[in-house]
């Protein structure tokens, strides 16, 4: 069993979540027009399926077109929450979003300096100093990280969908070859980012997909990569709980959820 599979949930007072939920809304209405259009998570209106049916509107646009195809590189971080930089958030509150002085202070006493302990059954540890700005099970995690991630505008020059921490990027070309090149190039872009932030790709998990009406292959010497490590080329792929498949036929998601009634039913 591996120890970093494993998340742990901050067990926070109820009138510490009825505070962070007034920050949350007090955050969230000034940000809010600052926020990339390409950022789905936590938001009014917004949700997976805008996520999906963005997506989907592209890829089908790109393929419908004469010799036309869609690549896709679905990107997975390391633990994305728990390696947000606190001062690097503060600093992309403070530049970016113009949050005044005295929030970015009470923020501040937010992310630093944490005692927390770990508890399994009767054990309980030691206390222990974590530097965190996303907590597993805070309120403002998520919309802190959204404002975090939302900065990667400034790296990608291609198309780009987010939630949360799921992240895809996507182009069209009548060459697979121009598609891999591009997606290429993003994910070398997007990879000097993270390191600059401290955020962390797992290539092991990051996938892409090519898109056709016909059938489309890519030479072995073509394909999406980083620093010799190869990107697992998938034909079909879970995307923010729909199942994608290479022709967009969406067979695949009609099997799953057609087993998931049966099995309800039985």
């Amino acid at each position: 069993m591996d120890p970093s599979a494993y998340r742990p949930i901050s067990n926070i007072p109820v009138m510490g979540k009825l505070f962070k939920k007034l920050l949350y809304n007090y955050i969230i209405s000034r940000v809010e027009p600052k926020l990339s259009n390409n950022q789905h998570g936590v938001r009014k209106f917004r949700s997976c399926m805008t996520a999906n049916a963005v997506f989907s509107s592209f890829v089908f646009k790109s393929i419908d077109k004469r010799n036309s195809n869609c690549g896709a590189l679905f990107i997975d971080l390391k633990r994305a929450f728990d390696f947000v930089d606190p001062f690097l958030l503060l600093k992309a509150m403070h530049e970016k979003y113009n949050l005044n002085s005295n929030l970015l202070a009470l923020l501040a006493n937010f992310c630093l300096s944490r005692n927390f302990q770990i508890r399994i059954g009767n054990f309980t540890s030691a206390n222990y100093v974590f530097n965190s700005a996303c907590l597993q099970g805070s309120t403002l995690a998520p919309l802190l990280f959204m404002l975090f991630f939302d900065q990667i505008s400034e790296c990608i020059s291609l198309g780009y969908l987010l939630f949360a921490d799921d992240l895809v990027i996507f182009t069209s070309s009548t060459s697979s070859t121009d598609i891999v090149c591009n997606l290429n190039s993003a994910l070398t872009d997007f990879n000097a980012w993270c390191l600059k932030n401290n955020l962390v790709i797992n290539f092991s998990k990051t996938k892409w997909m090519l898109f056709s009406k016909t059938s489309c292959h890519t030479d072995d010497a073509c394909q999406v990569s980083y620093e010799n490590v190869a990107i697992e080329k998938v034909a079909n792929f879970k995307y923010l709980g729909v199942f994608l498949d290479e022709r967009r036929s969406f067979i695949d998601h009609f099997e799953h959820v057609f087993n998931k009634l049966c099995s309800a039913t039985t």
